[in-house]
Parts: C-alpha cells; sequence; structure tokens
C-alpha cells in the first residue's frame, strides 16, 4: 500500500507493507522494471522464525519488512527502509490510504 508522508519540508510516497511477501516482491519488481533492469534480487528466507525476506545488498537489512516496515524508492530505484516505528516517529502521514 503506498503512503505518502511528510518530514517538513520533505514529502514522500512510501510502500507500507502488512505481511505478505507478495507486497514486497511486487513492488521490487516494479522497481527493477523502471530501472530496466534487474538492479534487486531477493530471497525469502522461511525457515526463520518469524520469516523474512533478504534483498541481495549488503546495505539492507528487510527483516522489519514483513513486520509493517515501510520502503522508498526514489527515482532512480534506489531504495531506503525504515521500521514502522521509526516512519511513525520521523513523519506525518499526509493521505490515509492510496492503494497501489
Amino acid at each position: 500500500m503506498k503512503r505518502t508522508l511528510i518530514h517538513k519540508p520533505i514529502k514522500i510516497t512510501a510502500y507500507e507493507f502488512t505481511g505478505d511477501v507478495k507486497e514486497i516482491t511486487d513492488v521490487l519488481e516494479s522497481i527493477n522494471d523502471a530501472v530496466g533492469y534487474a538492479k534487486y534480487g531477493w530471497e525469502v528466507i522461511t525457515e526463520h522464525e518469524p520469516p523474512f525476506i533478504q534483498i541481495y545488498d549488503d546495505e539492507f537489512d528487510a527483516r522489519d519488512l514483513l513486520n509493517g516496515g515501510y520502503m522508498y524508492a526514489d527515482e532512480d530505484g534506489n531504495i531506503s527502509l525504515f521500521s514502522r516505528d521509526e516512519m511513525h516517529e520521523e513523519w506525518d502521514l499526509v493521505e490515509a490510504n492510496e492503494n497501489s
């Protein structure tokens, strides 16, 4: 689900995840499509409890994505990940629900 958030003066549209792995993989596929190549790969780690998704880039700890985390992608497809707590503490929700 896309959410518009603001941390004055910056306004972003970030993806909020609700625990469905397909939501995350769909967003990663759309980022790859937008940049025109396979910028990101991923693997769902189901042997771990709770399960998490590993994005193939050493900079990301994507464990919080399946627990209601947020992802922001800039115009070049570079992603930033935020935990639910971090996003809600630092950003104000502008639009309640914008389905993607």
